[in-house]
């Protein structure tokens, strides 16, 4: 059976870094979205550029470009939000 990644928040800072790493792994396609473009290198990757996903058109439009197939098993990582560089939770000021 097929492995499919999908990163969401793929370049942001945090992102980035898991591109980079998961880039090393047996995913057999990776898809990258960001509202940002990202460069891609590597021919098991697909960026998708998605827009405002608070709005639930972009959210529909973003999952109907995924190629689905009945082989495969999807895996969702996402690194939008927020970072709080290591600090808890209590320690940090939002708002």
């Amino acid at each position: 059976m097929k492995k499919v990644l999908l990163i969401f928040g793929a370049a942001g800072s945090l992102g980035s870094g898991v591109v980079k790493s998961m880039k090393q792994t047996s995913y057999d396609k990776i898809y990258l979205f960001d509202k940002e473009n990202i460069k891609i290198d590597d021919d098991k990757m697909t960026f998708i550029k998605t827009g405002d996903l608070s709005n639930e058109k972009n959210v529909e439009n973003t999952f109907s470009q995924i190629e689905l197939e009945s082989d495969a098993q999807y895996f969702l990582f996402s690194t939008i939000g927020g970072f709080a560089g290591g600090n808890s939770v209590c320690r940090n000021q939002f708002g």
